[in-house]
Order: C-alpha cells, then structure tokens, then sequence
C-alpha cells in the first residue's frame, strides 16, 4: 500500500513540474485598452517576417499607416513580436499576434524596447478589418486562437 503511494506521490509531483504551454490573458474594456496605449493605428500588412537576432527570434511586421487615432508614428511602421521559426529554430508565445499580408488592421501598440512597436497586450492590441458582404460598413474583428478559453 504504501508502495503504491509512494509512486502516486512521484506521478504527481512530476506532472506539477512539466512545463505548461499557455498563456493566460484578462481582456480589457475598450476604454482601458485605448487609455494604455500610447499610439493607435489603422495600417495594411506589407510583409511578416521572423527574424533572428542575438539568438531571439522575432517576428517583424512592415506596415504603411493609413490613418494615426492616437499618438504619433512614421508613415510606415515596422511591429516586432517575439517568435517565429527560423530554419529548424522556433520560438512560439502562446497569445502573440500574427500577422498575414495584405491584412487591413486596427492596432493599439507601444513602443518596443528592441526597436519599432509591439502590440499592446500581445493579441489584444490587434484588430483585423472584415467587409461583411451583407453591409457597406468595415468591422473590426479580433481573432482568437482555437483552444482559447474566454
């Protein structure tokens, strides 16, 4: 009896040292979100690319602005995500945006401590536009992963 115990005990302990793979995000109201972020930007995805720098690999993002709401940016803006694959090297953040081109998006970004902006919040801070066939009107969309729990 005691054996069997011992090697629960063991089971369980291993399994609270395995490494999880998720990450765990409070989505804020819109209010709060815009008051955090020092720039605001509606932009239309030129080219994502995973970059690999000192070891990190990081995702850039080219994007033209086409209209500043808030703050102030370049005309075109470069937004650097951490992750990305690089030959047989990948680096994955649970929650970080991606970004496809041609994609027209709403962004609420901050300064990056590396360089350009990130978004604000990882996924949060990026909107996707969609022109709904059955309305004139763009809506913007934030896409969340599958297995997302809201």
């Amino acid at each position: 009896m005691n054996q069997i115990r011992v090697s629960l005990a063991i089971v369980i302990a291993l399994f609270a040292i395995l490494p999880l793979k998720a990450t765990t995000i409070v989505l804020p109201a819109d209010e709060q979100l815009i008051a955090k972020s020092p720039v605001i930007v509606e932009a239309l995805v030129l080219s994502s690319v995973p970059v690999a720098d000192d070891g990190t690999i990081w995702t850039e993002t080219r994007l033209p602005v086409s209209r500043t709401l808030k703050g102030e940016t370049p005309a075109q803006i470069a937004v650097r995500e951490i992750g990305g694959r690089v030959g047989d090297h990948e680096t994955k953040i649970f929650g970080t945006p991606e970004f496809v081109a041609g994609e027209r998006v709403l962004l609420f970004l901050e300064p990056s401590p590396h360089g350009g902006y990130r978004t604000m919040d990882l996924f949060v801070g990026k909107f996707t536009a969609v022109f709904p066939p059955w309305s004139k009107l763009r809506e913007s969309i934030r896409p969340i992963a599958i297995g997302t729990v809201v």
